[in-house]
């Protein structure tokens, strides 16, 4: 939509909005035995109904669910051997074998959401989806005699952001990559209060997340630390242009204009990532560029 704020003859002003947001339902399912002929999903303890339930996938009635998002909720840090010590009656499967049933000092303490004492895909929650709840823009167009000041914004609110580089970087599941700024805060020894687990070369299914190093793991069992808000706002584009007078060219030259635009200037957001606009999943693509234009238009 778009209105028109304020007009004289010097001086205009102009604004714009458009928003939309999606939901896609699924109607009905082929049977299959499943409740709601439910197709692929994930099993999570719901803790206000007492019981299993299967998140996510396809389900007659309900939201598709090929977006949304379970993690491990992380409780704390154990800050000591001795607290560490206290929770080995816990078993957590997705420790190697030999250790399903041992802590260490510093390793990530997790949230057993069923209370039945072993950690496993069930002590997952559901902490939001990809898709943003909104997207939209806002233009604003000042005119004051002869110059022009354009602005164009754009924005999505309420979806995650999976920051990939950032959790495979802080467990170093393949040895050989930098690590975020998060690891001068890890646990250590002198330095216990802290919400980062201490640091293990290669840390596969230990103390960061439940999992191995592959893609699917990192996210599907991941830590919900590494789940960042994707809400962003783009300063889109800015221009401000000047229409030069022409009385001078005797008829020749009908309109002649000029301007400087700027493209991609900034993004208002909380990710740690460089740019929200990545679909969900932080790989550390490159930003869209910005750009600088100085440019004419010339009416004969």
């Amino acid at each position: 939509m778009d209105g028109e704020v304020f007009r004289s003859k010097d001086f205009s002003w102009n604004v714009g909005a458009i928003f939309t947001s999606n939901r896609n339902y699924v109607i009905k399912l082929p049977e299959n035995d499943n409740d709601l002929n439910r197709q692929g999903g994930t099993r999570i303890w719901n803790p206000d109904t007492g019981r299993e339930e299967w998140v996510g996938g396809f389900q007659e009635g309900q939201r598709m669910g090929n977006d949304l998002v379970v993690a491990f909720e992380q409780a704390s840090i154990y800050a000591s051997q001795a607290e560490a010590d206290a929770d080995n009656d816990i078993t957590d499967v997705f420790m190697p074998a030999a250790s399903r049933n041992q802590r260490w000092a510093g390793d990530a303490k997790w949230v057993d959401q069923n209370n039945d004492g072993i950690i496993d895909e069930l002590d997952r929650r559901v902490i939001g989806r990809t898709t943003p709840d909104f997207v939209g823009g806002f233009t604003s167009n000042l005119r004051y005699k002869s110059f022009n000041f354009f602005v164009k914004t754009d924005f999505a609110v309420g979806h995650l952001v999976w920051n990939h580089i950032r959790a495979k970087g802080y467990a170093q599941t393949q040895g050989n990559l930098n690590q975020p700024v998060e690891v001068l805060d890890s646990w250590t020894p002198t330095n216990t209060n802290t919400d980062w687990p201490r640091m293990v070369f290669v840390n596969d299914g230990k103390n960061v997340w439940r999992g191995d190093e592959s893609e699917s793991s990192l996210q599907n069992f991941g830590n919900e630390q590494f789940w960042e808000k994707g809400d962003y706002l783009a300063i889109r584009e800015v221009t401000l242009s000047y229409d030069v007078p022409v009385t001078q060219f005797q008829n020749a030259i009908q309109r002649l204009s000029v301007y400087l635009t700027l493209s991609n200037i900034h993004y208002f957001k909380s990710m740690s990532g460089d740019t929200p606009e990545i679909g969900g999943v932080q790989y550390g693509a490159f930003p869209m560029p910005k750009t600088f234009t100085v440019g004419g238009n010339i009416t004969f």
